[in-house]
């Protein structure tokens, strides 16, 4: 309390000076505690500038903002260009209607088409495995050989023969004419009596006995006459038991007997006057013989068969002489062979017509091994020269043909094989183009890399093999500066000329970087038009100059001031003007390592390169990569298809 006065601790005789002696102390305590330090420095850690700079991050940044401000200039270079000019959009309400799958409709029903009509030709190129015309004559000749042994005729059998699933008709065959029985000898028609004339048995197994006749062509009447003879006088015994056994019926020996016996002799191959007769039916009707009767006819018969033995005889004797005569003309015509008779010698042949037959036969067997082997030796004048005589022989390209019969990347081989090189860099420029992306890379290599001539031979060949006309193609496929530079490629104003002037390229190496460096954006316009229309040396020199003047490649240049697919096309053409050996090797190593995606590239160098240029890439690629291109397409690409593209490249 206030009024209170001050306690202390201790005692003491004046509180006022004690009050005043511990306040001073109190303080001196609080100063000690103010100004003391502690044992362990807490204080923030020193902060070095490199930390705190971040030079990296500010880098990244600082490319960053040149990117966007690097895409503001070309965004408003394309405004000020829209505004200068009318621009490159027609506000007009004039349009069709268009379908935006329209082209993919298009080319899904050329494959399905293209695919039918492979099917088509392999239908008709099938061959049957059963032979119609085969059965028929083995179905003829089992009837022939069935009416032959058979017991009783064919006449006597149902129409028609009852199979499981199907009737049959009994097909009639032709019938030899039919030959009269010989008589019985006197001792059985003596013994023979007159009621057994009549039955049935013993004419059915004449019919039997005479059914059975030697299939021979000049033994088959003699042996239907013995066996005629030995039946007869079997029937004559059993006759002569029948008549002991039955003599109530001996009032019938004025009987007649009235028998028919028809006999039927064929043979195959038999071509003898007794097919031409019509069937006869003999009928003898005996009452009594006496044996002077029946010994004359005899005498008659044998006559008869004297007769027809010396007829056979002739006949045989004709036919040995006719024999005899063809094979003296067949010795006749070997021995003009041998003498070298020139003119009854085939001429053989030539090597286009054997490779033509070769490859009609391989395609009606579809054997892809055997088309390779015929194609993968031959160069392409001989190539060609193939497919014209193919077409000339069998009114088909032949191309065409192989088309529809195989199919994979040995039949874009073997097709591209006997095309034209304009038609193969056709498909290659319609194969970078198909489906959803386009290979800008590829379209750019292709076309830049074609003389005037050669860009015409390919446009007229891409509207023959696509009925579309290739600069509309381009337009659609793509846009921009690049479609422009395309456009320029395709008009086939390009100067070839082997000359060079260095003031030309001077003053193009000076607009070049006047429309890179020395302004505000770039002036792609002038790239494009300098390298579309200048020839390879000419740009050559302008790089050069250029070089000397911006103290940079045009390369760099290039890399910094252009993007897209324009930069892609404009380096494709600086590297094909300064050293296009190493480029197309580097593709051609890059399309190897690749496989199935780099197999288009691979067909389009080796047959669409002409024979000399392929030998400068052999030897190039071997320098760069130490291994020759033959070895390196046979490694990288199996099968037949590498086995062929190794062989082409070796031509």
């Amino acid at each position: 309390m206030a009024h209170k006065s001050y306690q202390s601790i201790l005692p003491t005789h004046n509180k006022l000076l004690q009050k005043r002696w511990d306040q001073q102390r109190y303080d001196t305590h609080q100063k000690k505690l103010r100004s003391a330090s502690s044992m362990v420095d807490s204080s923030a850690p020193r902060a070095y500038p490199h930390i705190q700079m971040k030079l990296k991050k500010q880098q990244v940044q600082e490319e960053r903002l040149a990117v966007i401000e690097r895409d503001n200039r070309t965004l408003l270079e394309k405004m000020s260009h829209i505004m200068r000019s009318r621009g490159r959009t027609d506000n007009g309400n004039d349009y069709e209607h268009r379908s935006l799958n329209k082209e993919k409709r298009e080319r899904e029903q050329l494959r399905v088409s293209s695919e039918n009509k492979g099917i088509l030709t392999r239908l008709q190129a099938v061959r049957p495995l059963y032979d119609r015309k085969k059965w028929e004559d083995d179905f003829l000749s089992h009837e022939e050989h069935l009416q032959l042994i058979t017991a009783f005729p064919l006449e006597n059998w149902p129409t028609e023969r009852r199979t499981r699933r199907k009737s049959y008709p009994i097909y009639k065959l032709k019938e030899a004419p039919p030959r009269e029985l010989p008589p019985l000898k006197k001792e059985e028609v003596k013994k023979k009596p007159n009621a057994a004339a009549t039955a049935p048995a013993p004419l059915s197994k004449e019919k039997k006995a005479i059914k059975k006749v030697n299939g021979g062509k000049n033994d088959a009447g003699k042996g239907a006459k013995k066996e005629a003879s030995s039946t007869a006088a079997s029937n004559g015994e059993k006759s002569k038991k029948k008549s002991e056994t039955e003599k109530k019926d001996q009032n019938a020996t004025d009987g007649k007997v009235e028998e028919k016996v028809v006999r039927k002799v064929s043979s195959e191959g038999e071509t003898t006057k007794e097919e031409a007769k019509t069937e006869e039916t003999t009928t003898a009707t005996t009452t009594t013989l006496s044996s002077k009767e029946a010994g004359t006819e005899e005498e008659e018969q044998k006559e008869k068969e004297k007769e027809e033995e010396k007829e056979q005889e002739k006949e045989r004797a004709a036919e040995d002489k006719s024999l005899q005569k063809s094979e003296n003309k067949k010795e006749d015509e070997v021995e003009a062979k041998d003498e070298g008779s020139s003119k009854e010698k085939p001429e053989p042949l030539s090597d286009v017509d054997a490779d033509v037959e070769s490859l009609k036969a391989s395609v009606s067997e579809t054997d892809s091994g055997k088309v390779v082997a015929t194609l993968k030796s031959k160069t392409y004048d001989h190539r060609r020269s193939v497919a014209s005589r193919y077409k000339e022989l069998h009114g088909n390209e032949l191309s065409e043909v192989l088309k529809s019969a195989f199919d994979g990347a040995v039949r874009d081989a073997v097709v591209a094989a006997v095309r034209t090189r304009a038609q193969v860099n056709a498909w290659a420029l319609q194969e970078a183009m198909k489906g959803s992306g386009t290979d800008e890379k590829a379209v750019m290599e292709i076309l830049y890399s074609l003389s005037n001539r050669e860009m015409d031979d390919v446009k007229a060949a891409y509207n023959q093999m696509y009925e579309k006309d290739l600069a509309e193609q381009l337009k659609c496929e793509t846009s921009g500066h690049f479609e422009s530079l395309l456009m320029d490629l395709c008009k086939n104003d390009r100067n070839e000329s082997d000359d060079v002037d260095e003031e030309l390229a001077q003053k193009d190496a000076k607009e070049l970087l006047e429309a890179s460096e020395g302004r505000w954006g770039t002036d792609e316009g002038v790239f494009i038009r300098i390298i579309a229309n200048r020839s390879r040396k000419q740009l050559q020199a302008t790089f050069d100059e250029y070089e000397k003047v911006a103290e940079k490649t045009i390369l760099a240049t290039l890399e910094g001031e252009t993007s897209g697919d324009l930069y892609l096309g404009l380096r494709t053409t600086v590297l094909l003007v300064q050293d296009p050996a190493k480029h197309w090797c580097t593709r051609i190593k890059e399309n190897l390592e690749k496989g199935a995606d780099g197999r288009n590239f691979i067909i389009r160098i080796v047959l669409a390169t002409d024979e000399s240029k392929l030998g400068a890439l052999r030897g190039k690629y071997e320098e760069l990569y130490s291994r020759s291109l033959a070895d390196a397409v046979r490694d990288e690409v199996t099968g037949e298809l590498g086995d062929m593209l190794a062989s082409l490249v070796n031509l």
